[in-house]
């Protein structure tokens, strides 16, 4: 996540070539998130934020394991809150705290 934007995009390939091949819904979220941080890193912000917002969908479905799921919250919550993407902090925020009181 501190890398710039080519090494970190070239990860978020290792990772979903790794999620695809497991066919883990983990991995696949990380590599979204990080598909999604080397956008914005790279000035694609629109491009960056639904790459997050993807990445979302299976935590919210429950398809990702809770020891993980909550990684993938924070992680999206603080590129919005570093953005100040606030409206899409909250929304996230308050699946969060939905999902805690699920969980």
């Amino acid at each position: 996540m501190n890398g710039d934007a080519r090494s970190t995009a070239a990860v978020a390939e290792d990772v979903a070539a790794l999620a695809a091949e497991l066919a883990d819904p983990t991995l696949g979220c990380f590599a979204l998130v990080l598909r999604g941080v080397a956008a914005i890193r790279d000035g694609r912000v629109a491009d960056g934020f639904a790459a997050l917002d993807e990445a979302m969908l299976p935590v919210v479905a429950g398809q990702v394991d809770p020891l993980w799921a909550g990684d993938i919250y924070c992680s999206v919550i603080h590129v919005c809150e570093g953005l100040a993407d606030l409206a899409r902090m909250r929304a996230w925020t308050d699946a969060m705290a939905r999902w805690a009181r699920v969980e």
